[in-house]
């Protein structure tokens, strides 16, 4: 029956990519969509109809497990597996479906003039970016196992490299908003400014964005706008505190905030590396045992049936456990992909958090559990707006436009919906888990003294230093956790392949 599963599994896998080369052809067009109209709804057309057909190829894969009894299914651990990853491309293909159509919607209102399709289309630009690459790169999933032999050796000199890059782009970041804070205060124009100072970026791509954001500047667009074009030129939230800044008057203490703020990220960035050196000594840890693991089982094992066999002496019950592990592996090794990889695909997803930011990475689902994380920018901009004449639904409105996440605007919407229709705001923030009850309480007493401002870049300095606290905590509890976990799985291998030869010894006259 996996023999069958596994003729439908590799198709599906090589026309993912295909899927995701429609969607990087479709995000690439829509850029252009004044002069290619025809071109790129082909393309989403037909992404939607390659979708179809791997939904189609899912089902039947579904199909063939189910077709088992229950119980067998959930005893054999392949059976739960083709089972689950069957379900999951359905879902994730289904959606990817959805999405493609919902940007033709948008396409079509927008050619009818409706205000906010442009908005909408430039908000399913980036989840179908990341989601294009990611399909793209769906089939070197399999080529896995042999990159994580051949990539533990020079792993410590790319991370090395990778963190020097990562500080250099905070470093670079932190210059282009202190060098924007000080131009907006002293009335310099900005645009030659920003001009003058990619001259001294050394990195290509780099020198070209930010002499980018100036021609953007020189066209008359707003700062704020200008930045959300070149993402990744200053963080995000900088990006948002720009143009709340923009709406209430006050754009160079917003900027100096921004500046300010980021620089203190950077003397914390220690925290983050020693966190993803961690992830590096799992990384390279598990790649290792699991290339002993597969030589043993490649190599010794069938020597140990034989000498066994030969001696009429049955093998251990944890040998034979670790041996029919591998060769479930080994005989439907499509469907273990996903856990081989893991080490690989851990490293990666931590590295590009540290390297992007939270607050720049759109993931689906996984940014709504962390709400928290966006109370300290959220808290700064409210203080900047309640110091002005700007209304509270107004600004928030603002944050949605620029806001990249789509949970974090989805939320913002909510709030202001329910601002405009009466509610209080601070009653609003904590329905919404972005504060407590005593910060409820605090805020609630400030504005009553009319010291909000104050309390709330307070609250917003609070929490962050709470969440950094707790993440620390929660790394240096779990750290022993995982290691001691780590060593009882090399105990469980070596005593595996170490008993056989006391059992045969002990046999022995």
């Amino acid at each position: 029956m996996l023999n069958d599963l596994g003729l439908v599994l590799v198709p599906i896998i090589f026309l993912v990519p295909i899927v995701g080369v429609g969607m990087l052809f479709c995000a690439r067009s829509v850029q252009n969509r004044a002069t290619q109209p025809i071109r790129f709804r082909f393309l989403l057309r037909l992404t939607a109809t390659v979708c179809a057909l791997l939904v189609l190829l899912a089902i039947i894969g579904v199909g063939i497990v189910g077709s088992d009894p229950i119980a067998v299914t959930l005893i054999n651990l392949s059976d739960v597996m083709a089972f689950v990853i069957g379900l999951a491309v359905v879902a994730i293909v289904v959606w990817v479906g959805i999405l493609a159509l919902k940007l033709e919607f948008d396409l079509r209102a927008e050619s009818k003039g409706e205000p906010n399709a442009a908005k909408s289309i430039s908000q399913r630009l980036h989840s179908i970016r990341m989601l294009g690459w990611i399909f793209t790169g769906l089939p070197l999933l399999l080529f896995v196992p042999l990159t994580i032999v051949f990539t533990v050796l020079p792993v410590f000199p790319l991370a090395i490299g990778f963190l020097l890059m990562s500080a250099h782009k905070r470093k670079r970041q932190g210059h282009l908003l202190w060098l924007l804070a000080i131009a907006v205060r002293h009335g310099i124009p900005l645009a030659d400014e920003i001009e003058e100072h990619s001259k001294t970026i050394w990195w290509p791509r780099s020198r070209r964005r930010t002499h980018g954001l100036a021609e953007l500047l020189r066209e008359g667009i707003p700062l704020a706008e200008a930045l959300n074009q070149m993402p990744g030129l200053v963080p995000r939230h900088a990006v948002i505190g720009v143009s709340v800044g923009a709406e209430t008057g006050r754009l160079a203490e917003s900027l100096r905030e921004s500046a300010t703020r980021h620089t203190e990220t950077m003397q914390l960035a220690a925290s983050a590396a020693s966190v993803l050196w961690f992830g590096l000594y799992l990384f390279v840890v598990i790649s290792v045992m699991q290339s002993m693991l597969a030589f043993m089982t490649t190599f010794l094992v069938p020597k140990f049936k034989k000498i066994f066999a030969g001696f009429d002496v049955e093998l251990p019950p944890g040998t034979q456990l670790v041996i029919k592990g591998a060769d479930d592996v080994a005989n439907e090794f499509i469907l273990y992909i996903p856990i081989i990889a893991s080490p690989l695909l851990f490293m990666f997803f931590l590295g590009l958090i540290y390297y992007c930011g939270w607050g720049d990475l759109n993931i689906p689902w996984i940014g709504g559990l962390f709400r928290r994380h966006d109370s300290p920018w959220l808290l700064r901009n409210l203080a900047n707006t309640v110091s002005s004449s700007v209304s509270i639904p107004d600004a928030m409105d603002t944050m949605s436009e620029f806001c990249l996440r789509t949970d974090s605007r989805r939320r913002l919407k909510r709030m202001e919906t329910a601002i405009r229709a009466g509610e209080e705001c601070w009653e609003v923030l904590k329905r919404e888990g972005l504060i407590n009850a005593k910060e409820y309480v605090v805020l609630k007493s400030a504005q009553q003294a009319n010291n909000l401002p104050w309390a709330l870049n307070e609250m917003a300095d609070s929490i962050e230093r709470r969440l950094q606290y707790r993440l620390l905590y929660l790394f240096e509890l779990f750290k022993p956790v995982i290691v001691i976990a780590i060593g009882l799985a090399v105990l469980l291998v070596c005593v595996a392949f170490f008993m056989p030869l006391v059992q045969l010894i002990g046999t022995q006259p």
